[in-house]
Parts: structure tokens; C-alpha cells; sequence
């Protein structure tokens, strides 16, 4: 299909040069816009074609270039913009020009990539009727026939998570991902820098590919290398099976004169064996094979090949060994179509296999299928995986798992490859799903209305190549690195809940953040949410704080704790810019705790051995309450640091010191009725205790969260939460507290503090404890506030679960 665009492009541009009449400048710049768009650079023809526009030229042609260099790149709502233009002309004058009909084309294929299935069919109807020849009638039945596909396919809801991976993942094109038998092994194929081939550049005037490791086994701070210049030659490498036992691992290799061939390497010693290829059987000189997948028994492989004797252009063919070197001559398998099948993987039963296929009902390109062989030897009929996992891009090179509820592929979009991690999750498995967003609010403040009720629809920002990493804390390895799932900052991913992970938030010229996953807490329905907020790193404006929380009597730095302050190590070592202050106390309290000083002090050595110059390194800076058995940490920069040890020696003044007194407001009664967000505000007069406190300190921000039960339906509890957090913040307002000073959230019947049901039934002399409202302390004023909530729970009620940094 592809090809049959690219010559309707041609067709157009070269009826548009002979039938436009052009002079000088204009004449030259059109000229090498289209010279671009046949050579598919279309970033140097939107240059051109947008200067165009700059100097007046709007005619068809130009705007049809930029629908196509758009289209191609991937901006299609632009692209669909353009092709308008172009079909609304012909519209209101009924007169076809050179560019109509492929307007029309492209904008099917266009509404297709924007998952606009129904808008697809009623164009595909409507050009239909202008008359079309022979060729596109051809493509305008298959667009149909996947139009409806997509839609049937995309409307059908599957416990699947597909979340791309940072850590594989480059600028370059990054395909086909292979794991070992555990997991703890991926080789991919990469066209990065750093390839055997140098700066070389193949036809495709992009780097040759290399096969690359990412070995989880050599801990934290290992990214992938490459395999080596035993298996990379400065030609095409690639990778294209691997044995189950991970000892034997199949390499494409092409080049200018080798349209491809399948070889395989030996992990011996230590070390991967010099490349063999393998017999004439399998590698055809005419054609080109890659992927190859062999069964558990190492008798039989399955491979992607073009040779004459198939149904398609590329087709899957099986074949036997004969002995320690030699397979028998292929067989085209019966699953092959008059398209293109591709990357055939076989599950160690020898009886189930997955491939990609352009067949059968895909939703566009190459889709992901799964397939059984039957008792006579034959397959039955492939079945779609379904999406996410398939999409209107292509989607290839699917590897799953032992237990196939892991899987790595490769997503092809307009040229541009990248890998992909699928979880097959359903709410009986034991699985954990963690999703919410990263953000960056950089001051603003989070205005949350009634109608807006989730942080995609306020105030904020995503930082930009922001990832969220997965550290196992026993086997101290990262498990996976992800990027954000879109331009919301949303992200999604599912881990195993049996052990204890570290999941860590980060991005450039951001502070880290991090959330602890714990192997012995259970989760409401298997879900974690957990919305991350990243500190930009801003000259005079650095601070991000967070509390660590110990065992009483814990001596020892260790598990989640521990990896908290390497990460503040690694942030340091990354930006030199930045300290650090640890505090277990409220400078204005003298902390007589030995165990909470003992912690603190060893802090501060660990941190110094691993790596931090001890004049970056602070204590005792914390305005804040913090509770026996907790340790803060502040991360500020060198100017923000050095205000924070001003502001402490201006309130560590006795004259100062004797003018003010703490205050203590005590969140015991704010509850909320049953389904209402009005709280009785005359029998809470703490609320007014914390207006007197935020008018007398206009620095001070303070943070509502307002909760409700989980009677009813999750969305109204979550808008209703919504409520009880603003009518909360508009009281304040109304006793002059600065707009600024609050913040609020509504988090529904997430984090209950106490159980909803007890014995099965639902208990209100328990539930009513979660219509409540959480206060937090974001920024202290002159004087320090502590707050005081939840102590008098009974404790039949406690929800072991609860949360209390949620």
C-alpha cells in the first residue's frame, strides 16, 4: 500500500508540473519540495512548502504536498487539515482538479490512522461516487474491508496493558525485541550511534543495525551495550530468534550484495561464538529470510522467507533437521496469504505459534495473530490478539513470555520503529496495575472545578522525556524503564505484587520522585493509582521534600530506604548544583530520640560514601514537625539551601523565637453526611483555628484532600470528593485566606482510612470515617503548624491498607 501512495503521489506532482505554470523562484522552490517528497525527506519539504505558504502561494498543490509530508510524519490531524482544503474547494466549485481524488485517498487513509472508522467508510462511499479508476477501486475495497475490521477490533475491551519502553528505546529505530527464558535478558535491534558500522550510512540513509543486550542482571546503573563486533559486522545485523535455552542466538545479516540470510551464534565460554550460516535450505540466494523461531525440542524452525513457491510476497515456511548442521527443504504452511505473513514464533508446546500477518481481518499494516496446529497437522484459523496490543500502525515481532502474559514487539509508525512491553492482565491474575500521571505544576496552582474532576483537565505540565523506572529492592535491578504512555502524562504498567518495588519518577532537569510498592499490602482490585509530581530545577526556587519512615528501634538503613537515598546520590552526582539536607526534627525542637539521631547521622555517612563532597550535605534545616522514627529529606539547589539556613537563623532569634508559638490543628470531625459535601462548620472549629493560622502566615500553602466512601458509583464519588475539598477551600477564602495558600484535590473512595465493609456487609459506624478531609502542610509559615488527624479510630476500623503519603 505504501507503494501504491508513493505513486500516486508521483502521479500528482508530475501532473503538476506539467500543467502549472510557474515562474522563477516560486517555480524552483515547488520543484525541490517535490524532489524531497519522492527522495520521503519530508522534513526539508515542509520547510519549503511552508515558506510557500509565507510568500502567498496557497494553491493545491502546495497545500497537497503538506497534507502528504504531513501524513508521513505522523501529524494527522495537520495532515487532514490540508486535504480539506483541497476536497472543500472542489466542493463549492464541482470542478475535479489534479489533486482531488488523492485528496480524497489520503484523507481515508487518514481518518483511518486518527481511529475515525466511521468517518473512513462514509468518504470511502463518498468517493466511491466521484468515480475512480480501476486501481484505486482495489485499494478503496481493502481500506473498506479494514475500516470495518478496525472498528469491530477496536471497539472490543481487553485486560491488556502496552506501555513503551524508555530503557530499549532511542531517537533511532529500535525493533525486535528478544527476552531469555527468565526475563532477565533482552537483545534488540538498534540503528543507534554507536554501531560496529560507525557513521556509515545504508541506503535507507540511516545508520546500519547492530544487535544490542540489555542485561538486568548487572544492576541499576547499566543501559545497553552492544553484543560486539564477534556477532556486528559494519553491515545489517539483526536480530531473529533465539533458542529457548538462550545458548543460540539467530542473526539477520544483509548488506548491498546479500538481500538477506539467517545465521546463528553459539554462547560459549562466556562469549558468543562466531556467526554460521545457516544451510541452503533455509537461506535462498535469491530471496531474503529472517525470524526464525525454533521449537523446545530443536527439531523443527519456522521462518519469514520471500522465495519463489508462496502464497504472498513473504510467507512462513517450516522445516525439519537433519542432523546437527542441516534442515530439509521448506514447506509453505498453511496459515500464508496472498499479503505478507511475518516473525513466526513458536510456544514451547510446538503447538501454538504467534506471527504478524497483513491478512486475514488486521486493523492496518501488519497485525499480531496467534494460531494452533490441529491433529492433522494443519492450523486453524489465526485469531487477532486484539488491541492495544494491535493498532492501525504496523505490529510486529511479538515474543512472549513462558506464561504469555508478557510479551515484547515492535510498533512501526511512518518508518519510525519502537519497542513495546504488553501485560495480558485480568482481574483473577495476581497482578498489580500502577497507572496515574507525571506532571509538573511549576507554581501554578491546581485549580480543580466541579466539572473538571481528574488532573488530566487542570493546570499542569508533563515534563518532557519524562520515565517512570520499576527497581526490584531485593535484586536491587530495574525491572523495566518506561515512557509516559502520551502527551497527558499518563502512564500504565502492571508488576508482580509478591515483591517489594521502587518505582521512580524522573525526567531532565527535574528532581526524582518515587512511590514503594509493598509484597505484603493488598491493593483494591489489583489497582495502584498514584499521580507523581516532578520539582523542575530552578535557580533560588529548588525544594522538594519527603519523609522517610522507620521501624521503631531500626538502627539500619536499609530496602526502600536505602534506595531513596542512592537515588539522591545519583541526582546529585547529576547535578552538581544540588544538595541536600536531612532533619529529624523541627529546628525550633531539640529531637532527644537516639534512634531518630542515630538515623539521621547515618544518612549523612552513607550518603558520603557514595560519592557526595560533605560541603553539599545539610541538617537540621526542617521548619516542619516530623513525628520519632522519620527522617526528611530536602533536596534544595546552592541558593535555595543558603535561604533555608537564613530563614533558620532569622527564626532561631530568642527575641523572635518568644514572639511566636506553634500551633497545633487538630482534622478529627471534618466528616462529611452520606452523599452530601456540606460539613458543619460551627462544630468544627479547628477550620477556623487553621483560617486564623493561614491569614496570620500568608507564606504558609496548605493541601485539602477530600474523600468519600465507596458506596455508589466511582465517578459521582469522585466529583462529590471534588466538592467537599472546594467547599472546604471557599470557606477559608471567605475567613480571608489567600486564594493562593490552598490547594485542593478530590480523590474519591481511593485510600480508604477505615473499612467500608465489615464481615461483608457495609458498616457506617466504619465507613463514615472516609467522608472525611486530609490536610497536609505543603509550605510552613513564621510559625509551624503540626497536624493532627486520625487518633481516635477505633481499631476494629483501620484499614491496614491506609496510606498516610497517598
Amino acid at each position: 500500500m505504501r507503494k501504491l501512495a508513493l505513486l500516486l503521489v508521483l502521479f500528482v506532482i508530475t501532473e503538476g508540473i506539467a500543467k502549472s505554470q510557474k515562474s522563477g523562484e516560486t517555480q524552483k522552490l515547488i520543484q525541490l519540495s517535490e524532489k524531497f517528497i519522492a527522495e520521503e525527506n519530508y522534513s526539508e519539504a515542509i520547510k519549503i512548502c511552508d515558506k510557500l505558504i509565507e510568500d502567498g502561494n496557497k494553491s493545491e498543490e502546495n497545500h497537497f504536498n503538506l497534507g502528504i509530508c504531513k501524513f508521513n510524519t505522523a501529524d494527522y490531524l495537520s495532515a487532514k487539515s490540508y486535504f480539506d482544503i483541497i476536497i472543500n474547494n472542489f466542493k463549492t466549485t464541482q470542478k475535479k482538479t489534479n489533486y482531488t481524488l488523492t485528496s480524497y485517498y489520503y484523507k481515508v487513509q487518514t481518518l483511518h490512522k486518527l481511529y475515525l472508522f466511521d468517518e473512513e467508510l462514509a468518504l470511502i462511499e463518498e468517493l466511491e461516487k466521484l468515480g475512480v479508476d480501476k486501481k484505486m477501486q482495489k485499494q478503496l475495497v481493502l481500506s473498506k474491508k479494514t475500516a470495518e475490521n478496525a472498528k469491530d477490533i477496536y471497539a472490543t475491551l481487553t485486560p491488556i496493558v502496552v506501555t513503551r519502553l524508555a530503557i530499549l528505546n532511542s531517537e533511532f529505530d529500535d525493533h525486535t525485541p528478544i527476552p531469555s527464558y527468565d526475563g532477565m535478558k533482552l537483545f534488540f535491534t538498534s540503528k543507534r550511534t554507536g554501531s560496529t558500522g560507525g557513521d556509515i550510512l545504508s541506503d535507507e540513509n540511516k545508520l546500519y543495525e547492530d544487535i544490542w543486550l540489555w542485561d538486568k542482571n548487572k544492576g541499576l546503573s547499566k543501559k545497553p551495550v552492544n553484543i560486539g563486533n564477534t556477532v556486528n559486522t559494519p553491515e545489517h545485523d539483526a536480530t531473529c530468534g533465539l533458542s529457548p535455552d538462550g545458548n543460540t542466538l539467530f542473526i539477520y545479516k544483509s548488506g548491498k550484495k546479500n538481500p538477506g540470510d539467517i545465521w546463528k551464534s553459539n554462547y560459549v565460554d562466556s562469549a558468543w561464538s562466531m556467526p554460521e550460516i545457516l544451510n541452503e535450505n533455509i537461506n535462498n540466494k535469491k530471496s531474503s529470510e529472517r525470524h526464525i523461531s525454533i521449537t523446545s525440542e530443536g527439531n523443527k524452525i519456522y521462518f519469514s522467507s520471500e522465495r519463489k513457491g508462496g502464497k504472498g510476497q513473504r510467507d512462513i515456511w517450516e522445516s525439519e533437521k537433519v542432523d546437527s548442521v542441516n534442515w530439509k527443504k521448506p514447506v509453505n504452511i498453511n496459515i500464508n496469504t496472498p499479503f505478507d505473513e511475518e516473525a513466526p514464533y513458536i510456544l514451547p508446546d510446538g503447538k501454538s505459534m504467534y506471527f504478524s500477518s497483513k491478512g486475514y481481518n488486521t486493523m492496518g499494516g501488519y497485525d499480531i495473530f496467534k494460531v494452533s496446529r490441529k491433529d492433522d497437522n494443519t492450523w486453524d484459523e489465526p485469531q487477532n490478539v486484539g488491541f492495544p496490543i494491535n493498532t492501525v500502525e504496523d505490529d510486529v515481532f511479538y515474543f512472549p513470555m513462558k506464561d504469555e502474559k508478557i510479551a515484547y514487539f515492535t510498533r512501526k509508525n511512518q518508518g519510525q520503529s519502537d519497542i513495546y512491553k504488553v501485560f495480558i492482565w485480568g482481574e483473577t491474575e495476581k497482578y498489580l496495575m500502577v497507572e496515574g500521571i507525571v506532571y509538573n505544576i511549576e507554581n501554578k496552582t491546581n485549580d480543580i472545578s466541579l466539572e473538571n474532576t481528574d488532573l488530566k483537565d487542570s493546570t499542569y505540565f508533563v515534563p518532557k522525556d519524562a520515565t517512570v523506572s520499576v527497581i526490584d529492592i531485593r535484586g536491587n535491578v530495574f525491572t523495566d524503564i518506561y515512557d509516559l504512555n502520551s502527551g497527558l502524562g499518563d502512564y500504565k504498567f502492571v508488576v508482580i505484587p509478591e515483591k517489594k518495588y521502587k518505582i521512580e519518577y524522573d525526567a531532565p532537569n527535574h528532581i526524582f520522585d518515587t512511590k514503594d510498592i509493598y509484597s505484603d499490602k493488598e491493593y483494591a482490585d489489583n489497582r495502584l493509582k498514584y499521580n507523581s509530581k516532578l520539582v523542575k530545577i530552578i535557580s533560588g526556587e529548588t525544594y522538594k521534600s519527603k519523609k522517610l519512615y522507620f521501624s521503631p528501634n531500626e538502627l539500619t538503613i536499609k530496602d526502600f530506604n536505602l534506595k531513596e537515598i542512592e537515588l539522591i546520590a545519583n541526582a546529585l552526582k547529576e547535578y552538581p548544583e544540588l544538595t541536600v539536607n536531612f532533619s529529624n526534627s523541627d529546628y525550633l525542637t531539640e529531637n532527644k530520640n537516639p534512634v531518630s539521631n542515630q538515623i539521621k547521622n547515618s544518612a549523612v555517612e552513607l550518603i558520603k560514601k557514595l560519592g557526595i563532597d560533605e560541603t553539599r550535605i545539610f541538617t537540621d534545616l526542617s521548619p516542619d514537625s516530623i513525628e520519632n522514627n522519620v527522617l526528611q529529606y530536602t533536596i534544595f539547589d546552592k541558593i535555595s539551601v543558603q535561604n533555608a539556613i537564613a530563614e533558620k537563623a532569622n527564626r532561631l532569634n530568642q527575641d523572635y523565637v518568644s514572639k511566636i508559638k506553634d500551633v497545633t490543628f487538630t482534622a478529627e470531625n471534618i466528616l462529611f453526611e452520606f452523599a452530601q459535601n456540606t460539613v458543619k462548620i460551627d462544630a468544627n472549629p479547628e477550620l477556623n483555628k487553621l483560617a486564623e493560622y493561614l491569614t496570620k502566615n500568608p507564606e504558609s500553602v496548605i493541601q485539602i484532600t477530600a474523600y468519600a466512601d465507596a458506596v455508589g458509583n466511582t465517578d459521582f464519588n469522585k466529583k462529590l470528593s471534588e466538592k467537599r475539598a472546594l467547599m472546604i477551600q471557599n470557606y477559608l477564602i471567605s475567613k480571608g485566606v489567600g486564594k493562593n495558600q490552598t490547594t485542593i484535590r478530590g480523590s474519591g473512595e481511593e485510600n480508604p482510612l477505615t473499612l467500608n465493609m465489615i464481615n461483608g456487609q457495609w458498616n457506617e459506624n466504619s465507613k463514615r470515617f472516609n467522608r472525611r478531609a486530609e490536610f497536609k502542610v505543603i509550605k510552613q509559615g513564621t510559625q509551624t503548624i503540626k497536624i493532627v488527624q486520625f487518633q481516635n479510630i477505633p481499631e476494629e476500623y483501620k484499614n491496614p491498607n491506609y496510606d498516610s503519603e497517598y
